[in-house]
């Protein structure tokens, strides 16, 4: 795991709503992203570096086992942007228990259900970064 990954990348790559642009010198692109879905929009260069996997053409069909092999694009939606999105991130004590109660009412009666699955994938990664840094003061 990269060390700068959040501790709720799961809930923002799965849950969240958001849309920006990002750029540097090399690139510009529009990023937009819909629950678990993301739209990548190279405006410069037109077509990002080795994403040729994750493109959409005219025709044909849509891949959905893609690879991002680009440096700047994955630095982006792994890191950089669900980093920028949490510290924004600000709810009152009172939605934050509502939020909990509504939780788990839904846990006696739904299994299955995505939001417990990612708070649980993102709980496993909080510990496993604890492991890890518990590993490293070992050394």
């Amino acid at each position: 795991m990269p060390d700068k990954i959040n501790d709720r990348v799961n809930w923002y790559l799965l849950r969240s709503i958001d849309t920006t642009l990002e750029f540097s010198s090399n690139n510009l692109m529009l990023y937009t992203k819909m629950g678990p879905i993301v739209l990548i929009t190279g405006m410069k260069p037109y077509e990002l570096k080795n994403m040729k996997d994750a493109q959409i053409r005219k025709r044909g069909a849509i891949i959905t086992a893609q690879k991002l092999m680009n440096p700047f694009v994955n630095e982006f939606v792994f890191i950089t942007r669900p980093n920028e999105a949490w510290s924004k991130y600000a709810i009152s004590e009172s939605q934050d228990r509502k939020i909990t109660a509504d939780l788990e009412r839904k846990t006696k009666t739904a299994k299955n259900l995505n939001t417990l699955c990612t708070s649980y994938s993102d709980f496993l990664l909080q510990e496993r970064k604890k492991s890890n840094l518990e590993d490293l003061g070992r050394k």
